[in-house]
């Protein structure tokens, strides 16, 4: 289940940093592509993201929500970020926050607060994030004006989506390598909403996975919806009292894994 979640918070990623369009009618294809180069060139963020994901492994009914809140914002050159990750599975709660700052990471996790030296390059903090174009999407359909802006549908290609998932969970999780586990999104389409200045506000994402672990078959469904928080204006992050963090032996991709 775990990695699972990883495959479905690495495509979450993909669209919560790269999707936006214009607040006015036009191309579908190129308001995305426009927006998502405007979207790309932004330091500071603000994401909540909400996650539910129901299926059966192994003959079994699994059920379970990731609730996420993830903040990047820069201080001159330097990176700080704030994440909190809360898991609920089958009865079973863990929140995981964690925090960059001055060329640390620290993390909270099992009653333990460790931290360690980690480069802001490996966290993947400066914007430069995989977009996605015109070949992972078999429609994007015209956009519906709202009062929040432009509201536009699309259907993707799971087989293009599932080939830039793959390329990202190698450069973020190489553990994924003899896990057992091979995962394939079969289905998978969504809207994206995009305010008046051209900046994405939420969007909602619904998706469909088969996968087989270690022999056994796997089928989910996942229904993601995350707001961009005031897109575009600068984002302050409030850190704990990092004292009592022990020093451990650590980098930014072993965090996400």
């Amino acid at each position: 289940m775990k990695k699972i979640i990883t495959v479905l918070l690495s495509v979450m990623t993909l669209f919560a940093f790269a999707s936006c369009a214009q607040s006015q009618q036009q191309d579908p294809q190129l308001a995305y592509e426009t927006a998502a180069q405007k979207t790309a060139g932004l330091k500071d963020r603000d994401l909540t993201i909400a996650m539910d994901i129901a299926g059966t492994a192994d003959g079994q009914d699994i059920q379970a929500t990731v609730d996420a809140t993830a903040k990047c914002a820069y201080q001159g050159e330097n990176p700080e970020m704030a994440i909190n990750l809360k898991y609920q599975m089958q009865g079973i709660t863990m929140e995981i926050p964690m925090y960059y700052k001055d060329g640390y990471m620290y993390t909270e996790m099992f009653g333990q607060k460790i931290k360690g030296e980690a480069e802001a390059d490996s966290l993947q903090m400066d914007g430069s994030m995989q977009t996605f174009t015109k070949e992972f999407f078999k429609e994007i359909k015209e956009g519906e004006v709202t009062q929040d802006g432009v509201k536009y549908a699309f259907v993707g290609d799971p087989e293009k989506v599932g080939e830039l998932t793959d390329s990202l969970l190698g450069a973020m999780n190489e553990s994924m390598a003899g896990s057992g586990m091979e995962a394939k999104i079969t289905k998978i389409d969504g809207s994206f909403t995009v305010n008046k200045d051209g900046y994405l506000s939420s969007q909602e994402l619904n998706m469909e996975m088969a996968s087989e672990i270690d022999g056994a078959a796997a089928n989910y469904t996942a229904k993601v919806v995350f707001t961009v928080n005031n897109p575009g204006q600068p984002v302050t992050i409030e850190f704990p009292d990092f004292s009592d963090y022990q020093e451990a032996n650590m980098d930014g991709n072993s965090l996400i894994s």
